[in-house]
């Protein structure tokens, strides 16, 4: 049950990241006039910033748990998406950092957590987390670039603003499940 949830969350998360990572330069080129080598630069900024926030979710995992820093990240990207599809000028740069950071602090800690929700199947939860945060933003994307070609890059890119509530919404009330060690019993993380 708990792997389900987690395993939806990981399905909007890659539809988002893979679909921004997708279109990011033709929205920064055509919808926000930023000449070409610019916008190039934008998605060099966005992978960039990704590995940052990889690395601040494996940081922050140390000190909560890992299911409140997925919620608050999924949270946390719901505007900060917005703003980036909405609000146009120089500003938007900063939306992409933050976003990519947003987005892919639960990265590595989804596959953490798979492995412990799945401890007799370790390898197994491996392959589905990663190969679910990698495929489905794929498949997903010709849909997208679909729906903009009929209605226009803008507004086709607005409904992975929901995405990110859809995954806040599947890990409420999941916590990090208890992990048992040789010496001392069962543990978990604070928050």
């Amino acid at each position: 049950m708990s792997f389900g949830r987690m395993s939806i969350a990981i399905i909007c998360d890659s539809i988002v990241f893979v679909g921004i990572g997708t279109f990011i330069v033709l929205f920064m080129h055509e919808y926000r006039g930023v000449p070409e080598n610019l916008a190039n630069a934008s998605l060099f900024i966005f992978y960039i910033m990704g590995a940052f926030g990889t690395a601040v979710g494996g940081h922050l995992a140390k000190r909560w748990q890992r299911t409140a820093i997925l919620r608050w990240s999924y949270l946390l990207s719901i505007p900060l998406l917005a703003g980036m599809f909405l609000i146009p000028g120089p500003i938007n740069w900063i939306f992409i950092v933050i976003v990519a950071l947003t987005l892919y602090v639960p990265f590595s800690l989804q596959v953490t957590l798979g492995q412990d929700y799945l401890p007799q199947h370790m390898s197994t939860a491996s392959g589905v987390t990663l190969g679910l945060a990698v495929t489905v933003g794929g498949i997903a994307t010709p849909l997208i670039g679909a729906l903009a070609d009929m209605v226009g890059l803008e507004y086709a890119l607005l409904p992975l603003i929901a995405l990110p509530a859809v995954a806040y919404i599947a890990l409420r009330g999941l916590k990090d499940p208890k992990i048992f060690t040789v010496t001392t019993g069962p543990q978990t993380k604070g928050l």
